[in-house]
């Protein structure tokens, strides 16, 4: 009804014949299909013209509990990275060997080479990522060739912060009674309404955020609104303590929440998580960007391992932590060193470990809780450094692809390239293009710079060209298969949940690639749908 032509057609609807609306079921469907299957055919079209792709697979149970299965295929037109939906599909097999059939029987259903694939990106679920029965190595069995195997960035980044922050029953009880915190809070309209209020009336404060189970990256949310807020907190849970009209399990659960709560080890560990999950939440973010190449991420894990170990060896920013907790608590007239020796009381060592335990080490509490710091982060480091280790292994061959790093490639370099990137036919020659191109890269301030140089001089610099859209199509995140899972929740909810497969695909490929769909010729679907409509039979 805010549309003048569509409100125009619906209010004259009485004067057409047989008063046609076009808003019956059938009808729809047939808009739907028609505009889905040429946004589809427009992706198909882009991935057959393109010399090399990468495929990331990641499925999801949707509404109705069906395993859905999303396929995305990474791919460069014109020396800009595309990642666009491929086929989206039910399958209830999480067998390695199910899961190859399956994404090869769209290859083959829509025509795309195989040959064009160049390597593949996973989370890391057993199943995909096995190195005898996975997804990647049967992927490379059944084609016969090695397809390279990137497992996803934002997943590992994902699983190294849950792995730290549990590494210490300290940081387990933290997020306890964060979650215990949030819970209380949310649960009621009172209780929210009073901590809204006082948020308010204070100007500054966060509401509070549920701790996501699967994105521990978004726990950063939770520590910082928890930070901000700290002194509201305290003060609504002081209100519902002391408040008579509450019932006894109310007032009981706000005065034991609150003793948790103002604590030296709860605030000081609440510093100190926010600050070092601000660093690996924007590496994580970072990580799901869709026009991240694998070199850039290499540069940023880099970048995250040298921050953390500045972090580890700054002693006077562990003492500004320590002067910040007790001045904001001064307020509470808390203990510290009583509640430090009630929490962590000395105990003796075992005497198979040390046979002169008469004496047990005593540690201050600054030393506790800096060794508590340190070590969550060299968790952190080891776990991390890790994953970078598997790249440049995986990637060695173009790790002197990038503008700080080009002056040292070499005639090995160009060597190994040779054997890896298909197309390339003269390793002297490869050499020779890129100490041609050298000083015009190292004037760029990243990839996407040095893509735009390929750009304009792709026949110029034919070899060069074709290595650098090898490197571009190879993908570091799944993040876009999660991107589309957050459509499908979106499309298919509880009132859809009966949606045939294939009417869901046309909404999800019409939704998730909008960008196609504005470029569409209107007035060609328009003559499509009235095609179909001319083969209808009218009966009387």
């Amino acid at each position: 009804k805010y549309n003048s032509n569509f409100n125009q057609w619906f209010l004259d609807s009485s004067l057409r014949a047989h008063e046609v609306t076009y808003l019956t079921p059938q009808s729809q469907n047939e808009f739907i299909e028609i505009i889905g299957k040429e946004v589809h055919r427009e992706v198909l079209q882009r991935i057959m013209y393109v010399p090399f792709i990468s495929i990331m697979v990641d499925s999801t149970p949707d509404i109705s509990k069906k395993e859905m299965y999303s396929i995305i295929v990474r791919y460069t037109r014109n020396f800009e990275i595309e990642e666009r939906l491929f086929a989206f599909g039910e399958m209830s097999s999480k067998v390695g060997a199910d899961i190859v059939e399956f994404i090869l029987a769209f290859f083959k259903r829509y025509g795309i080479s195989t040959t064009k694939i160049i390597s593949q990106s996973y989370d890391r679920a057993s199943n995909m990522t096995g190195k005898n029965i996975g997804v990647q190595a049967l992927l490379s069995k059944v084609l016969n060739r090695k397809i390279i195997f990137i497992p996803c960035g934002a997943h590992r980044s994902n699983l190294v912060v849950k792995h730290s922050s549990c590494i210490s029953i300290e940081y387990i009880t933290l997020f306890n009674i964060l979650q215990a915190l949030y819970n209380y809070i949310s649960s009621s309209v009172k209780r929210h309404m009073i901590y809204k209020t006082k948020i308010d009336q204070a100007n500054y404060g966060l509401l509070l955020k549920d701790l996501c189970e699967t994105r521990w990256y978004a726990r950063y949310e939770s520590l910082n609104a928890i930070y901000v807020s700290y002194h509201v907190l305290v003060e609504c849970l002081w209100e519902l303590e002391d408040d008579s009209d509450n019932d006894t399990n109310t007032r009981h659960e706000a005065k034991s929440l609150r003793k948790k709560f103002v604590s030296f080890e709860f605030y000081v560990l609440v510093i100190f998580l926010r600050k070092v999950m601000a660093i690996t939440n924007a590496t994580t973010i970072q990580l799901q960007q869709e026009e991240l190449n694998i070199l850039a991420a290499i540069e940023m894990l880099t970048s995250l391992l040298e921050l953390l170990q500045e972090l580890r060896n700054d002693d006077d920013g562990f003492e500004q932590i320590f002067e910040t907790a007790e001045r904001e608590l001064q307020r509470y007239d808390i203990d510290f060193e009583a509640e430090f020796h009630r929490l962590h009381r000395s105990r003796v060592r075992s005497s198979r470990i040390e046979e002169n335990n008469k004496n047990p080490y005593v540690f201050t509490r600054k030393e506790f809780y800096t060794t508590l710091f340190r070590k969550i982060i060299d968790q952190l480091y080891m776990e991390y450094n890790t994953y970078l280790s598997t790249l440049n292994e995986t990637l060695c061959c173009f790790k002197h692809l990038s503008p700080s790093t080009i002056n040292g490639f070499t005639q090995n370099d160009a060597d190994h390239l040779v054997n890896i990137v298909p197309g390339l036919d003269d390793a002297l020659l490869l050499f020779q293009e890129f100490k041609q191109l050298a000083p015009s890269i190292m004037r760029c301030s990243s990839i996407l710079e040095v893509a735009k140089i390929f750009k304009e001089n792709s026949k110029i610099y034919p070899r060069a060209s074709i290595v650098y859209q090898f490197m571009l199509t190879l993908p570091i995140t799944v993040a876009t298969n999660e991107r589309s899972f957050s459509k499908l929740k979106l499309i298919k909810n509880y009132l859809r949940s009966t949606m045939d497969n294939q009417r869901l695909f046309y909404l999800l490929i019409s939704s998730i690639e909008y960008d196609i769909l504005d470029e569409i010729d209107i007035q060609k679907l328009v003559q499509d749908w009235a095609k179909m409509k001319d083969r209808k039979v009218v009966v009387y």
